[in-house]
């Protein structure tokens, strides 16, 4: 596929092919060759000042990174793709990336930073009308909440995580 894509000419389909093929490189044991080729496209996608690759890169480093365990470096690229975000802002995709940072916050000891992420991304989840979304954001600040001894705060975002669970079986 990347060949037809290089013969077309067609940069911005190959370069997301080539994110693509680079995190099934991280994830099947050819880390350093798929971390290559998504710096790669996220150095081009800077040089031609494409922002929207740019972001996917940016995003897919992090991934990459998380994969592999390595996240304080997921964290560094996951917040950069917030800061792109700010200039351009993308409901959507920030709520993914609040969710990712408030899941890896318990691993990185920082369980407030997450709390604030999950509520960002319930927030964000609801104004899109994403009851998936949602229900995972508040599942997360519940268990974040937990962790800390928030007893009350926990029940409460789990119990509307629930509640938003039940209404999508209901529904289906």
């Amino acid at each position: 596929a990347r060949e037809q894509y290089r013969r077309s000419k067609n940069i911005q389909a190959l370069g997301s092919v080539t994110l693509q093929a680079g995190l099934l490189k991280v994830s099947d044991g050819s880390p350093d060759e798929g971390l290559r080729e998504i710096q790669q496209v996220l150095d081009d996608a800077r040089a031609r000042r494409d922002y929207e690759q740019t972001l996917a890169a940016l995003v897919a480093l992090g991934d990459a990174n998380w994969i592999l365990g390595q996240t304080d470096r997921a964290v560094i690229h996951y917040e950069e793709s917030l800061g792109l975000l700010e200039q351009r802002p993308q409901a959507t995709v920030e709520a993914g990336l609040r969710i990712r940072l408030a899941a890896l916050s318990s691993v990185n000891g920082r369980e407030e930073q997450g709390i604030d992420s999950a509520k960002r991304a319930v927030t964000l989840s609801q104004s899109l009308r994403d009851v998936s979304r949602e229900a995972a954001a508040w599942t997360l600040l519940g268990s974040l909440h937990a962790t800390l001894g928030h007893g009350l705060d926990a029940e409460e975002a789990l119990e509307r995580a629930l509640g938003i669970y039940r209404q999508k079986t209901v529904i289906v």
